[in-house]
C-alpha cells in the first residue's frame, strides 16, 4: 500500500498496487485520484521518488489517453 499525493487538488490517498502497476521495477505507476479523477498522482514523502521524473510520467500518459481518445471518437 502507498499513500499519494495528487498533484491538482493536493487529495493525499491510499492505494494498493500490484507489481504490474510499477513502471520499470522502480517508479510506482499513478493511480487515479478518488476527489478529481486526475492521474497526476505520486507516491507521498517517502524521500526516493522524484517530482521531476513523475512530471516526465504524467506528460507521456497525458499524451497516450489524448492519443487514445482521439482515436476513440474518430471511429
Amino acid at each position: 500500500t502507498y499513500t499519494f499525493i495528487c498533484d491538482n487538488c493536493g487529495c493525499v490517498f491510499d492505494k494498493l498496487v500490484f507489481e504490474r502497476g510499477i513502471i520499470y521495477n522502480l517508479y510506482v505507476t499513478p493511480q487515479e485520484c478518488p476527489k478529481c479523477s486526475s492521474f497526476h498522482t505520486m507516491p507521498k514523502d517517502d524521500g526516493f521518488f522524484d517530482r521531476s521524473d513523475y512530471e516526465k510520467i504524467w506528460l507521456e500518459e497525458d499524451e497516450y489517453r489524448n492519443r487514445r481518445k482521439n482515436k476513440c471518437q474518430k471511429q
